[in-house]
C-alpha cells in the first residue's frame, strides 16, 4: 500500500500495483491494507480495478475476506482516473488552439450566458474534473490567461476545495471549456 496524498488529518491511500488477476497476492495485501487503515484514512483507491471505496466498515469487512477481489471489483466508485485512453495528444494540442475561440467569445459575452472551464484535482492516482464557471479572464504579460471563478461541488479528494471556493487557473491547467452563447452550446474537446 502507498499513499496517495495527505491534507492534514484527510488522507487517501492507493492500493499496490500488483497483478488484479492473482488471487495469491490479492487477499493478503487487502488484509494488511485492512490492518493499516485507521480513522484518520477516509478511502482506498484500487489502482488495478479503478475504484475508490470509502474507509467504513463494509469494506473492512471486505478486506478481511478469503476472496475479496470479486467484491471489490464493484465496491466504491470508478470515477476518477488519471489516464484516458480516449484522449490522445492531437485531440489535447487542438483543443489548447481552440482556446483563442473561447476567450473571444467569452469577451463578447451576453448576460445570462455561460462559460465553464474543466480542471482537474488529482490526489496521488485519483482524479476527479470540475467545471469552474467563469467569471473573468485576465491576459499575462506574456500573453498568457488566467481564468477565474468559483468550485460549483466540494472536491472528494482535497478536502479543502469547497463550493465557493475561488480559483484561478492558467491555460494549461484548462482540461476542456464549454460555453453556451446565441443559441448553441460550443466544446474544446469534442465529446466522443
Amino acid at each position: 500500500m502507498r499513499a496517495g496524498t495527505e491534507h492534514g488529518r484527510w488522507r487517501a491511500g492507493a492500493t499496490f500495483g500488483t497483478d488484479w488477476q492473482n488471487e495469491l497476492q490479492i487477499a493478503p495485501a487487502c488484509r494488511l491494507t485492512s490492518a493499516l487503515l485507521g480513522d484518520d484514512c477516509s478511502a482506498v483507491y484500487f489502482t488495478a480495478a479503478g475504484r475508490l471505496a470509502a474507509n467504513n466498515a463494509e469494506l473492512q469487512k471486505l478486506l478481511r475476506d478469503e476472496k475479496p477481489q470479486p467484491a471489490l471489483e464493484k465496491f466504491g466508485e470508478q470515477t476518477w482516473l488519471n489516464y484516458s485512453p480516449e484522449i490522445d495528444a492531437d485531440a489535447d494540442e487542438a483543443m489548447g488552439r481552440r482556446l483563442r475561440e473561447f476567450v473571444a467569445a467569452f469577451e463578447e459575452k451576453r448576460a445570462g450566458e455561460e462559460f465553464a472551464i474543466q480542471v482537474n484535482v488529482d490526489a496521488g492516482f485519483a482524479r476527479e474534473t470540475h467545471w469552474i464557471p467563469v467569471r473573468r479572464i485576465e491576459r499575462g504579460r506574456y500573453g498568457h490567461w488566467t481564468f477565474t471563478g468559483e468550485f460549483t461541488t466540494d472536491s472528494r479528494l482535497n478536502p479543502q476545495i469547497r463550493k465557493g471556493e475561488p480559483v484561478a487557473v492558467g491555460k494549461y491547467e484548462v482540461d476542456d471549456w464549454r460555453y453556451k452563447a446565441r443559441g448553441k452550446t460550443v466544446r474544446g474537446r469534442a465529446a466522443k
